[in-house]
């Protein structure tokens, strides 16, 4: 008797595994070295079964990234969602940003520390606009940390007038950690585990609080316009 055909729920979870099992392979071996081959062996599959699901691994690649900025930016708006205060919200988008990095590292290096081709590679290709879909969904990370930052300067924090930079300042800073916990260089140096990269966030984000204070900060309190 025939198989009966997947509904979407199931095609979703074998399409995430094959993503999960790629985005494996590319931290580990470097997106030059993914092959239809070596997923299907991981998943005990024959490869050309894969060819269903995805045609080539240019297609995995704009897969696995619009997955992973998909999961980021779910974790970061329930964190957003669920501070009590806005200094709590920033903080809890924060460690949530640090637990993502560490606990999906595959995910995490195939987003900013993998050679596997970005959006630019596309541009002029059949899928420019995959890719483009791909960015859009990234972005919007980012643009919900300029949202938070946005509303520091409007509680009175003396941010700088360029928020562009202070969010590139933050991020810098949280990729820092998560690629020296990654590349267990923390280890190396005593300090093993996932608490310590969250105290470190933690640490560096005092300060910060300490030095825009509303009334104390350096900074000229900037005027933001609503969206």
């Amino acid at each position: 008797m025939p198989k009966a055909p997947m509904n979407v729920e199931e095609l979703r979870e074998v399409k995430d595994r094959i993503l999960d099992i790629a985005a494996g392979i590319v931290m580990e071996d470097g997106f030059e070295n993914l092959s239809m081959r070596k997923i299907g062996g991981k998943m005990g599959i024959a490869a050309a079964t894969l060819y269903y699901y995805y045609s080539n691994k240019d297609e995995l690649n704009i897969a696995i990234r619009k997955r992973a900025g998909e999961l980021l930016y779910d974790e970061l708006l329930e964190a957003y969602g669920s501070g009590k205060d806005l200094k709590d919200r920033a903080w809890l988008m924060m460690k949530a940003y640090l637990e993502f990095g560490v606990s999906r590292p595959n995910y995490y290096s195939i987003m900013f520390d993998s050679s596997a081709p970005g959006h630019s590679d596309y541009l002029g290709t059949k899928l420019e606009a995959a890719a483009r879909e791909e960015l859009e969904s990234s972005m919007r990370s980012a643009e919900l940390m300029l949202t938070c930052m946005k509303e520091f300067a409007r509680a009175g924090y003396g941010l700088p007038a360029d928020l562009e930079l202070v969010r590139i300042t933050l991020w810098s800073e949280l990729h820092g950690l998560v690629s020296l916990y990654n590349n267990h260089l923390l280890k190396e140096l005593g300090y093993p585990s996932e608490k310590d990269v969250i105290g470190a966030a933690r640490l560096f984000y005092e300060f910060i609080l300490a030095i825009y204070e509303p009334g104390t900060g350096p900074g000229k309190r900037i005027e933001v316009k609503d969206d």
